[in-house]
């Protein structure tokens, strides 16, 4: 009778799949955690561009008591209508015109008694998705003209 030996090599070999299986899968999860925070960072500096945009027209709607024609003066802005208008901003968020455009900033205007109503708008024109959207509201005093 013949004793047979199994060799220790086999065992090894084993070991060294198994050991390469479970790097692989580790490799694999690092790099989508990788990709998913590049992509949450790209949406952060949208997001963060985004803010000072509707900080700046918001201010001068302030500034300005709600009047169009001064915030499209001081912006860059084109008016679209009576009471809005849009900005154009390219990928790194510089002032473009319209075919060169990856980002709008919309304003609208209301007017109700003694309240102005602002409604700023940016939407990412690639995506046709809304980035940041603010509301504003403004009381303008009524000023009466009396004889002292």
């Amino acid at each position: 009778m013949a004793i047979r030996t199994t060799s220790k090599t086999s065992l090894f070999l084993m070991e060294l799949i198994i050991t390469i299986l479970f790097f692989s899968l580790a490799s694999t999860v690092c790099i989508q955690l990788f990709v998913k925070a590049h992509l949450l960072g790209e949406e952060t500096i949208i997001q963060n561009h985004s803010i000072v945009i509707a900080q700046n027209v918001a201010e001068s709607f302030y500034q300005f008591d709600g009047d169009i024609d001064s915030m499209c003066a001081l912006l860059g802005g084109t008016s679209t209508q009576m009471d809005s208008f849009s900005l154009y901003a390219d990928t790194q968020w510089n002032p473009c015109e319209e075919p060169d455009a990856a980002f709008i900033t919309t304003f609208s205007l209301t007017k109700e008694d003694s309240m102005i109503y602002g409604e700023i708008v940016i939407k990412n024109i690639e995506k046709v998705s809304e980035v940041y959207s603010l509301s504003l509201a403004s009381h303008i005093p009524q000023r009466s003209m009396t004889n002292e």
